[in-house]
C-alpha cells in the first residue's frame, strides 16, 4: 500500500550505463537496471514516472512515456475467533485469534457497538460491570497508519448473579454427648441461593473449627472439671462471613458432683424471706444464683377492749 514498481525495456545500446527515474517530473534515483521499487509512499495516492537512459558519457537520452499507478489502501483483516467468558459478578474476559499482518498496531475494544479501549495483545478483561447483566462485543484490528479493520463477529456473554454475604444462622441447638465429654451442636442449613462454602464454629468467642456440615461434635478438655461454654456459628461464601448466630450455652460437667444450694443474703420485706444471689454448688465450685422466696405469717391484729362503763 506504499510501494509501486516500476519496470521497462532495456536499452539495447552498448554504452548505457544507466536510467534516471523521474516521480512527478523530479529525479527520484537511478538504477543500473530496468526495474526499480519506490517506498515509502503515501496511501491512496496517485504517483506519475518517467524513465531516461544515460550513456557513458552521461548523456541523457528522451524521456520514456509517463506510466501512473495508485497506491492501495490495505486495512487490516477481520478479527476472527473472539470468546467472551463471564468471569464473575462484574467482570467478562475476552480472547480471539491475533492478526497476522506485520503492521498491526492496537485492537479496538468494543461493547454493545460503543469503543471502551484498546489493547496491543489479543486478549482483554472487562470489568466493573453490573452483575446479572448480558453484553456483547466486537473487536477490529488497527495498523500503523491508523486504519481500523473490519469489526470482529459479535462474542456475548452474561455476568453472574450478585452474590449477597450469608444471612445469620438460625436455631441453634446444643446437647451433651452421653459420656458427658463433649457436645454436640446443630443448627438450620443456610439457603441453597447463598452458595455456602462452610460454617464457622466459635467457643467462648473464639474460632474452633469450620465445616460443611450443619452439625458439630465439640469434646471438652479432660482435665477441665466444670466451664460454662458459649458457643455461636457463622456461615462464609464467596461475600465473606455473615453474622454470628445467636448465643447458646451449655456446662462442661464430666462427672457427677455432689449439689449443694446455698443463699449467700438474706433480709425481710413486707413480711417475706428473701434469700438474694442464691448459689448453686457442684463440689464446691458455684456456677449459677436463684432467688429463693418463703413467705412469714403476718402476726394476728389484736382488738382493743372498750372500758366498763
Amino acid at each position: 500500500e506504499t510501494q509501486i514498481d516500476l519496470t521497462w525495456d532495456a536499452n539495447p545500446e552498448p554504452d548505457i550505463d544507466h536510467y534516471n527515474i523521474y516521480r512527478d517530473g523530479i529525479l527520484l534515483d537511478t538504477s543500473i537496471s530496468n526495474t526499480y521499487s519506490d517506498t515509502g509512499l503515501e496511501i491512496r495516492t496517485t504517483y506519475t514516472y518517467t524513465v531516461a537512459a544515460v550513456d557513458t558519457a552521461s548523456q541523457e537520452g528522451s524521456l520514456s512515456e509517463p506510466a501512473s499507478a495508485t497506491t492501495e489502501n490495505f486495512v487490516p483483516s477481520q478479527v476472527t475467533g473472539l470468546s467472551a467468558i463471564a468471569n464473575g459478578e462484574t467482570q467478562i474476559d475476552l480472547t480471539w485469534d491475533a492478526n497476522l499482518e506485520s503492521d498491526i498496531d492496537h485492537y479496538n475494544i468494543y461493547r454493545d457497538g460503543s469503543l471502551i479501549d484498546t489493547t496491543t495483545t489479543n486478549s482483554y478483561n472487562d470489568n466493573g460491570l453490573t452483575p446479572n447483566t448480558t453484553y456483547t462485543y466486537t473487536v477490529a484490528a488497527v495498523d500503523t497508519a491508523s486504519q481500523e479493520g473490519p469489526q470482529s463477529d459479535a462474542a456475548s456473554a452474561t455476568t453472574t448473579e450478585e452474590i449477597l454475604p450469608p444471612s445469620k444462622v438460625k436455631k441453634l441447638n446444643i446437647e451433651r454427648l452421653s459420656s458427658k465429654n463433649g457436645i454436640t451442636l446443630s443448627w438450620d442449613g443456610n439457603n441453597e441461593s447463598e452458595s455456602i462454602s462452610h460454617y464457622c464454629i466459635y467457643r467462648d468467642g473464639v474460632l474452633i473449627a469450620t465445616t460443611t456440615n450443619t452439625t458439630y461434635q465439640d469434646i471438652f478438655d479432660p482435665l477441665e472439671d466444670i466451664m460454662l461454654h458459649t458457643y455461636q456459628v457463622s456461615a462464609v461464601n464467596a461475600k465473606g462471613e455473615g453474622e454470628m448466630s445467636e448465643k447458646i450455652s451449655l456446662l462442661s460437667i464430666q462427672k457427677d458432683l455432689p449439689f449443694t444450694p446455698y443463699i449467700v443474703e438474706i433480709f425481710v420485706v413486707f413480711g417475706a424471706v428473701f434469700g438474694i444471689g442464691a448459689m448453686i454448688s457442684f463440689g464446691g465450685a458455684a456456677v449459677s444464683s436463684r432467688i429463693i422466696k418463703r413467705n412469714i405469717p403476718k402476726k394476728p391484729k389484736l382488738k382493743k377492749r372498750k372500758p366498763k362503763k
